[in-house]
């Protein structure tokens, strides 16, 4: 009777000492897939934010609207949204050159997202723009804007 009692806590311990081996390459690997993952929607947000500057830059502000997310065209009517962008680009002028500054992604039950913080040099100012992309199968459709600048002009 002790004898199988101390060959069972042998097994025991045995298979605790491999479990305690495995969880640490387990662990690596569930980070390594999420974080490769991460990297893609982070990368639709980018492109997204570039596309974003160059309709900025053309004063397709409509298009920029066309192009977002349903429930951004929900809750910000076109009319108030192109004034916003009119606005910023009369007290800013146009996209020069942006610097990334900060990123997160979101797995969400409602969806994926992706936040991006840059700061933006604008031909006459700088400002710190904040974006928020909702991922989709199409890619990345903007859900959230803002940007924030002292007045300028």
């Amino acid at each position: 009777m002790t004898k199988g009692f101390h060959s069972l806590k042998l097994s025991l311990q045995s298979n605790a000492h491999k479990l305690k081996r495995t969880i640490p390459l387990y662990l690596t690997f569930v980070f390594l897939i999420l974080s490769c993952s991460d990297t893609k929607e982070k990368q639709l947000g980018q492109s997204s934010v570039a596309l974003f500057h160059k309709q900025f830059n053309s004063d397709r502000f409509s298009d920029i609207y066309d192009e977002a997310s349903e429930p951004f065209r929900h809750v910000a009517p076109r009319e108030e949204f192109v004034a916003y962008l009119t606005d910023a680009k009369h007290k800013l002028g146009v996209v020069r050159k942006t610097s990334p500054k900060n990123w997160r992604v979101d797995k969400l039950v409602t969806g994926t997202f992706v936040s991006l913080q840059y700061e933006t040099e604008f031909s006459d100012g700088k400002a710190v723009e904040k974006f928020v992309f909702l991922i989709n199968k199409d890619g990345a459709a903007l859900y959230r804007y803002n940007v924030h600048f002292d007045d300028i002009k």
